[in-house]
């Protein structure tokens, strides 16, 4: 028993680091002009961000098995930064909030943790462990205003 904990320690210190580290941006979209337009929506398919550091898009989501997001993210800033995983939060039906499944991300070696150096971009996938995401929310910081994709 005791060793089982022992092995889980590592995982729950990146979880840890990855939360305390993630960083994430939203929600100017782009208008017909190519102008950043202020947004606190998006949809699948379209580039979102709000405060200008990343640029967001959220490319497909599969609920076949558990909820899959494949997800684009674009550093938008002059400096290299980590997207980390906590920026997605996902809504099930119910209204109840669900962070990203922490433990799945590094075993299949997401690169959401990576530095992401300026105006460059990766695409990688978030995973949650629910049937049914109704909406996410994208967020920078805790304390930024979110942006809602629906479903």
């Amino acid at each position: 028993m005791r060793a089982s904990r022992t092995r889980h320690w590592p995982w729950i210190a990146v979880v840890l680091v990855a939360v305390a580290g993630a960083g994430g941006s939203l929600a100017y979209g782009r208008g017909a002009d190519d102008k950043p337009v202020a947004s606190d929506t998006g949809v699948v398919g379209k580039p979102v961000t709000r405060e200008g550091i990343f640029q967001y898009t959220v490319n497909a989501v599969d609920c076949t098995t558990t909820c899959t997001v494949r997800i684009t993210i674009k550093n938008l800033s002059g400096k290299t930064r980590k997207p980390g995983i906590a920026f997605a939060r996902a809504f099930d039906p119910d209204g109840a909030g669900h962070l990203s499944d922490a433990v799945a991300e590094v075993q299949r070696g997401t690169h959401l943790l990576d530095d992401l150096p300026p105006r460059s971009e990766l695409t990688d996938n978030l995973y949650y462990a629910m049937p049914e995401i109704r909406y996410l929310e994208l967020r920078e910081t805790a304390e930024s205003a979110g942006i809602t994709i629906q479903f």
